[in-house]
């Protein structure tokens, strides 16, 4: 089966807080993310299917399209703590992403992995 892959870059800010009734500050817990700070993010997004008549799994500006509209438009300069109601660590991030497009891609496309990079050199993936 044949995959294709999309690239799509976001800058966002987060703190990793306990979530609760009340935001808990848990220096502890999570060293220096407890203090809100920024990213540049990547996110890698695997689609496979077969090859349509047209000669394409899924166009590519269709998929970007799906991704910004889903994802890069909400999280795009914002903080995502005010966005989620989940403590945005790259690992729920990349679940929920994941979540989302299972739902919204078509029957003939099967999604293959997530891939979000937090930084450089570290990213959580789901497959």
């Amino acid at each position: 089966m044949t995959q294709v892959t999309i690239i799509r870059t976001f800058e966002a800010a987060h703190r990793l807080v306990n979530v609760g009734k009340t935001l808990e500050y848990n220096h502890e817990m999570y060293g220096d993310c407890a203090n809100l700070h920024g990213h540049s993010y990547k996110l890698e997004v695997t689609v496979a299917g077969a090859i349509q008549p047209n000669g394409m799994i899924m166009n590519f500006k269709d998929l970007k399209l799906l991704v910004d509209g889903l994802f890069i438009k909400r999280m795009d300069h914002k903080v995502l703590n005010d966005v989620f109601d989940f403590i945005p660590t790259a690992e729920n991030l990349v679940n929920y992403i994941w979540d989302e497009l299972k739902k919204s891609l078509h029957l003939h496309h099967t999604l293959v992995c997530v891939r979000l990079w937090e930084t450089g050199t570290c990213y959580a993936e789901r497959t």
